[in-house]
């Protein structure tokens, strides 16, 4: 039911007494991808409806901006390790592999970390940001469809 969270919990926890129950625990790899794809297209159509609610507000498109790439962040350490890759939390990191492991590229991605470690927004328009960001989401959308079922 929870494959995201059971899944955090078996590559972080430790067992400090008694059974360690979630050690053993099998999580199915498609149960994860069928939930990274419903929280994506979730997140996609969200994303949409805030643009149009806030479009005319820069500062708070920008900040709708960083607030949903921490989402798609962690959906993609889910996805990689689907593949095997697990251990990777730094954004930054998550980015470079997910990027590597898929051959993609999420450009906007890489300027809303950069942005969140402290780089100056660009000069564009944050509209033209949106719309460039919600290229590589779109891209992002199209892999896990892509996905085996």
């Amino acid at each position: 039911v929870f494959p995201m969270e059971y899944s955090d919990i078996k590559e972080q926890h430790r067992t400090l007494w008694g059974e360690d129950v979630f050690g053993t625990l099998a999580i199915g790899g498609e149960h994860l991808r069928f939930l990274a794809e419903h929280e994506v297209r979730s997140r996609v159509l969200r994303l949409q409806a805030l643009y149009l609610e806030r479009a005319g507000d820069p500062p708070r498109l920008r900040q709708i901006l960083l607030d949903s790439l921490k989402t798609f962040l962690t959906l993609m350490r889910h996805l990689l390790r689907l593949q095997g890759k697990s251990g990777v939390q730094n954004y930054a990191e998550i980015l470079s592999l997910f990027e590597q492991h898929f051959q993609l590229s999420f450009p906007e991605m890489h300027r809303l970390i950069g942005i969140r470690q402290g780089k100056d927004w660009p000069h564009e328009p944050a509209t033209e940001f949106f719309r460039e960001y919600l290229e590589d989401v779109q891209r992002f959308v199209a892999l896990i469809d892509g996905l085996p079922q």
